[in-house]
């Protein structure tokens, strides 16, 4: 019976989401090994620049080139593996290379296979660099003399890792040449696992660093922050008991001009903060995957970021919402300030009523005067017709006094003209009340 097949169109970013799983592997790492890895702060735009350098070191080294859309490569050469991630605003390059169990330990001895040339071009900022050495586990005591070696008399944190399989050794301190120096003593539990151990690490390096860049903002506009909540603050005082409308103008001017450096430093300060939260998410979850059981006596790499990290990123959280509140109290004035300019505009706009309603009521009064003066010129002019009329009505046979019919007509004449601009205003009236309600 033949296979039955589904003929579905896909979604156009299927093939990319079903990559993403795969897309940052664990390296498979020998023992004993050196890794080292520099993180290289390139920005958001410099994604380009650092495809290209990559891509000169797969022409130096003559291996394959990676894809035009490739966010992580993997160059091995004469026992040096390189991998090149791109992440948002960075890049990260991790050499590993073998080393020999009867060989002392060389920290350099992964950067040292790498161009020289190639590595002083790398472009962006160093943010991080990390050596992680491992080496075959040994008896506490052999340990703790490399561990002397590797640190000196510097306070170390060192923890057992997965349930002892492992055991690790830092100061999280820069060595001469800037670089943060890992010690992890492994009980051969297989290359895979211990790439993944020894990617754990220096991830645990890159994202602590990458997650204090938030922490060194916080603090760059602390004083920024402060002078607007200061700002803010006088403001509302100054609205508080201001009652005057070229006061409330300027109010509402500078309102806008803190608003407007409010938004801006948000603006500035969002991402960064965000990306502090993200980061700092990272370093934990890396840090439970690892296991770790303190050494007794000694402080674990969980206790030793609580301590360090942890308050960073407490002062970034803090200086969020502060920023937040800013925003709040800001949005508060306006609509407070907006309020008392509302009940203003609307005393203003009784008072214009009131003005044009007492307007109106003169205009009507001076209407119905001018009406009236129209009545008795109309019943003038009638009048006066009716005194040239008289005399002709005596070649009919009809003979009448004409001061009796004159003085007689006047009554008359006048009510009829009063009665007639009456009905005329009133029709003027009613046509224009319809026009206003059709």
């Amino acid at each position: 019976m033949p296979t039955r097949t589904l003929d579905l169109r896909p979604h156009p970013a299927r093939d990319s989401l079903m990559a993403e799983a795969h897309s940052r592997p664990s390296p498979k790492l020998p023992l004993p090994a050196i890794v080292s890895r520099l993180v290289m702060h390139s920005g958001e735009d410099g994604g380009a620049d650092d495809f290209e350098h990559l891509l000169q070191l797969c022409r130096t080294l003559g291996t394959a080139e990676p894809g035009k859309l490739a966010r992580r490569h993997q160059i091995d050469a004469g026992g040096l593996t390189v991998v090149w991630e791109r992440h948002t605003e960075f890049s990260t390059y991790t050499f590993s290379r073998a080393q020999s169990a009867d060989q002392p330990l060389s920290w350099r001895a992964a950067l040292e296979a790498a161009p020289e040339r190639w590595l002083a071009d790398l472009p962006g900022s160093l943010l991080a660099a990390v050596h992680v050495a491992i080496r075959p586990y040994v008896a506490v005591e052999e340990q703790e003399s490399q561990i002397r070696e590797a640190f000196g008399q510097d306070e170390v944190i060192q923890s057992d890792l997965l349930g002892g399989r492992a055991s690790f050794a830092a100061n999280f301190r820069m060595d001469g040449e800037g670089f943060v120096r890992m010690l992890l003593f492994d009980h051969d539990q297989g290359d895979g696992l211990r790439g993944r151990m020894a990617q754990n690490l220096v991830e645990i390096e890159t994202y602590r660093l990458t997650a204090l860049l938030g922490f060194a903002l916080a603090r760059s506009t602390s004083n920024e922050l402060h002078h607007l909540e200061a700002a803010i603050a006088t403001l509302t005082e100054e609205l508080a008991t201001s009652a005057d409308v070229a006061k409330d103008r300027d109010l509402l001017q500078r309102l806008s001009t803190i608003a407007g450096q409010a938004e801006a430093l948000r603006t500035r300060t969002a991402y960064r903060y965000a990306a502090t939260q993200a980061y700092w998410r990272i370093v934990r979850e890396r840090i439970d995957i690892l296991r770790e059981i303190p050494r007794t006596g000694r402080q674990g790499i969980t206790s030793f970021m609580e301590r360090r990290l942890a308050p960073a990123f407490r002062t970034c959280e803090a200086a969020d919402r502060r920023q937040q509140a800013l925003t709040d109290q800001i949005a508060r004035a306006t609509r407070l300030l907006a309020t008392r300019v509302d009940v203003k505009v609307s005393e203003q706009n009784a008072q214009l009523l009131h003005s044009m309603d007492r307007r109106a009521r003169l205009q009507l009064r001076l209407q119905e005067t001018v009406e009236g003066l129209s009545v008795v010129a109309i019943t003038y002019y009638a009048v006066g017709l009716v005194g040239y009329l008289v005399p002709g009505l005596g070649s009919l046979g009809l003979v009448l006094d004409p001061m009796i019919a004159t003085a007689a007509a006047v009554p008359l004449v006048a009510l009829a003209v009063g009665i007639g601009v009456r009905q005329i205003r009133r029709r003027l009236s009613r046509e224009e009340d319809e026009r206003l309600g059709g």
